[in-house]
């Protein structure tokens, strides 16, 4: 996470670089100030409430702090001031807390609800066995819950839920475990180089199940496709056409970009 952080604070430095180049916003130049979160939850927390009140920012662009965006948005809610979170996992989705808090992406678990609803619609999935494959984090809850939530409206059998430690996930196991209990569709909520091991077992295997992962959780690759590019705004300009561009023949209200995985093996 610390690799996407300064991938995210680079992409942002770049950016307002060229707001200013272009003379502003209303002819008013633009700081930009960052704020690293550390520390256990609560003292993250009360540091980041304290800083808040020295620096009084106008607006806050960006956080980017996985375990604790909840808190964190419920702090800024607190103090009354806006945040635009481009890049945010969690999203609170209820309304009251979400006056001073706007997402341009959608978060988790709306892109969850969003791959259960394409592997219905696009892929025509019927009654298809769905395992969850996760990484035991609390903050993945809700998320989960999407997914069963989502199943259960199509009707499916009830999902199976697979956690695996955090930070030590075997891909051969699981993929041994999942193929022998005839998974068809397997929503993957870990990172990115645990989803490549997971679908190298799968083709070693021949198993050829979908496979189908949050886009929001893949933001690392784009954002750190090349560092050098950070100074130059040009590429982030180009993505999000292409973003926008995808975004316009969406048909779920809501959903982002989904990363859709599926194993094709070679015929001799």
């Amino acid at each position: 996470m610390a690799g996407i952080g300064g991938a995210i604070r680079g992409t942002l430095s770049a950016y307002f670089r060229e707001v200013n180049h272009r003379g502003g916003i209303y002819g008013r130049k633009i700081e930009l100030v960052v704020y690293e979160v550390a520390g256990d939850r609560q003292s993250a927390v009360d540091r980041f409430r304290d800083w808040l009140a020295v620096q009084e920012p106008f607006v806050l662009a960006s956080t980017f702090a996985p375990d604790l965006e909840r808190d964190i948005q419920s702090v800024i809610s607190a103090e009354s001031i806006p945040l635009v979170g481009p890049f945010t996992l969690y999203s609170i989705e209820d309304f009251n807390l979400n006056r001073y808090v706007f997402y341009l992406f959608s978060g988790l678990a709306v892109q969850a609800r969003a791959l259960i609803h394409y592997a219905s619609k696009r892929l025509q999935m019927v009654n298809p066995r769905v395992v969850v494959l996760y990484p035991e984090k609390k903050s993945l809850d809700h998320v989960i819950a999407a997914v069963v939530e989502a199943c259960k409206s199509k009707g499916w059998p009830a999902v199976q839920k697979k956690p695996f430690p955090l930070g030590d996930f075997y891909a051969t196991e699981s993929a041994r475990q999942l193929q022998e209990a005839g998974v068809d569709l397997v929503i993957f909520l870990g990172v990115e180089s645990q989803l490549r091991s997971f679908l190298g077992v799968a083709a070693s295997k021949g198993w050829v199940p979908y496979v189908l992962a949050p886009g929001c959780s893949r933001v690392g690759s784009l954002l750190m496709l090349h560092r050098s590019l950070q100074n130059d705004c040009t590429w982030l300009t180009r993505l999000c056409r292409v973003i926008e561009k995808a975004g316009r023949s969406r048909s779920f209200h809501g959903s982002s970009r989904l990363t859709t995985c599926r194993q094709h093996m070679a015929k001799p």
